[in-house]
């Protein structure tokens, strides 16, 4: 397997895992103990495809599967405790922060 090969599958892997412990709190610590590859070299060649750091795009990922669980009516202190963020504020925060709206301004927008 070349390097791009390599990085590729490595890029799938963390990718599915993420998806697979989309309720968890995945650290990098565990993704590097998952993979056996050091936090630099995962996050360079992550970034490299994905475009962002590895903990960024998990919670990239949280957040469009909150926008889900909102739209299927879902209470919004339930989705982010749920989704494992440590705080009511922590999740509202992250959710602004890629959304640009609060989770409760997300679901005005539905009801419109």
């Amino acid at each position: 397997m070349n390097s791009i090969e390599l990085e590729h599958s490595l890029c799938s892997e963390i990718t599915d895992f993420l998806k697979e412990h989309i309720y968890d709190g995945i650290t990098l610590d565990q993704i590097c103990e998952n993979t056996f590859y050091s936090k630099t070299f995962l996050n360079t060649i992550f970034k490299k495809s994905a475009g962002m750091p590895i903990i960024k795009y998990y919670n990239y990922l949280k957040i469009q599967k909150a926008k889900r669980m909102i739209r299927k009516g879902d209470p919004i202190a339930a989705v982010g405790a749920k989704l494992n963020f440590e705080s009511a504020t922590y999740f509202t925060k992250v959710f602004k922060r890629y959304t640009n709206m609060t989770p409760s301004e997300y679901k005005k927008t539905l009801l419109k």
